[in-house]
């Protein structure tokens, strides 16, 4: 069920949309809209996925191209009047896997899926989740969101015929998140899943911190979520 890193790099590819948001003080936000998670060889191209994953944010999250000194995704203006337009149009690029994605390509291996994507509560790319929280706060900027009414005709795509397979929500169990997991809420599908937290809006994230080890969290989903 554990299947090591290594061995899922060899089975699996990442593919986001990266991009920046550049704001008037001249802070360039790093940010990921989408990840396409799938085997090695399997075209995503006119096909849908297994599976809807929504987390949190996109952590650390950074195209391979960084090693080869790329920059890390478009720059596009918070003023542009066509922003919404501009996130949507990001082309995908290969992504640097991290353990969270690790652990979605062990449910899809388990469940034997070829395609998974992943959505965020927000784009912005930040691995401290307090900060982000924070950093969110204070752009006050709906873009920052794919669940917000700026971005509604992109998530509407990404949304379009999942209303029969499974909507896992992972983003974690933070009080801080109970508004964008709200908003979320509001406009996925009926069908979620998750391991549910003390409150209707909160979700285990697959890394949480109080357990050392991610394989404690992959073992309790796959006995206590049901995505049949």
């Amino acid at each position: 069920m554990f299947i090591s890193a290594s061995k899922l790099k060899r089975r699996f590819r990442a593919k986001g949309r990266y991009y920046r948001i550049g704001l008037e003080n001249g802070v360039e936000v790093p940010c990921r809209s989408t990840l396409e998670i799938f085997r090695k060889g399997y075209d995503i191209e006119g096909n849908k996925p297994n599976a809807l994953f929504v987390m949190m944010n996109p952590g650390g999250s950074t195209t391979l191209g960084l090693a080869e000194g790329q920059e890390d995704g478009e720059l596009y203006s918070h003023k542009s009047v066509d922003l919404a337009k501009k996130i949507k149009l990001t082309p995908l690029c290969d992504a640097k896997p991290d353990r969270t994605q690790y652990q979605v390509m062990r449910i899809m291996e388990h469940y034997n899926w070829n395609y998974v994507r992943v959505l965020n509560l927000s784009d912005i790319r930040d691995v401290d989740s307090a900060d982000f929280i924070e950093r969110y706060r204070a752009y006050d900027n709906s873009y920052f969101s794919i669940f917000s009414n700026v971005r509604y005709q992109e998530r509407m795509g990404y949304l379009q015929d999942l209303d029969e397979k499974p909507i896992i929500a992972a983003w974690g169990i933070s009080p801080d998140l109970e508004e964008l997991a709200l908003a979320a809420i509001e406009c996925l599908p009926r069908n979620i899943k998750g391991l549910q937290g003390d409150s209707s809006y909160k979700y285990l994230h697959p890394l949480p911190r109080k357990w050392t080890e991610p394989r404690k969290w992959l073992q309790r989903f796959l006995e206590d979520v049901h995505l049949d």
